[in-house]
């Protein structure tokens, strides 16, 4: 990305070394999703359970959020039971669901999502670098929401999609209940 191209120059690597080459999708892949027949709203957050992935804050958003809306967060990783425990403890435990989803099944899972969230949240020695999931998601159609960490806002330019501050979970929950 740009945003990485500014850090290694930072850095001191020679502007003639550096290349940005954004990563490509499937595009027709992913707009060939189908939908699951109606229901509530499905709230979507794909990544690695980890910390800095943010899904906490989406988990506290749901929890501020009027509507009938599920969550799903799709990935595998350290985080599991402590955020399913975390869900049970907002009293949300029938509403959440974590479990991973094989790479083919994604274009139907972000196709029947109301919402894809990536709330990426920066450390000291990490931010989001592109959020790959961005890209498929908006193939697929799925209405995006993200937090402005790394190079999210350079990778979601000109789509229109909503930003909010990384670690801000009641901005993510207005944005929910737009």
């Amino acid at each position: 990305t740009e945003r990485a191209r500014h850090c290694l120059l930072l850095e001191g690597v020679d502007d003639q070394r550096i290349q940005v080459v954004e990563p490509g999708i499937d595009v027709d892949r992913f707009a060939a999703g189908s939908a699951p027949p109606g229901g509530d709203h499905l709230i979507v957050s794909p990544g690695r359970l980890v910390w800095e992935k943010g899904h906490y804050d989406v988990i506290r958003a749901l929890a501020t959020v009027e509507a009938n809306a599920r969550l799903l967060i799709v990935g595998a990783g350290p985080e599991r039971d402590r955020l399913l425990r975390y869900a049970d403890d907002l009293g949300l435990g029938d509403r959440v669901e974590i479990r991973p989803v094989p790479y083919d099944e994604m274009p139907s899972v972000f196709a029947g999502a109301s919402c894809v969230v990536l709330a990426s949240l920066p450390t000291r020695t990490w931010e989001e670098q592109f959020g790959l999931v961005l890209a498929e998601a908006l193939a697929a159609g799925a209405p995006v929401l993200a937090s402005s960490s790394g190079a999210i806002p350079e990778v979601l330019d000109g789509s229109g999609a909503p930003l909010f501050t990384p670690g801000d979970w009641l901005g993510l929950a207005r944005l929910l209940e737009a």
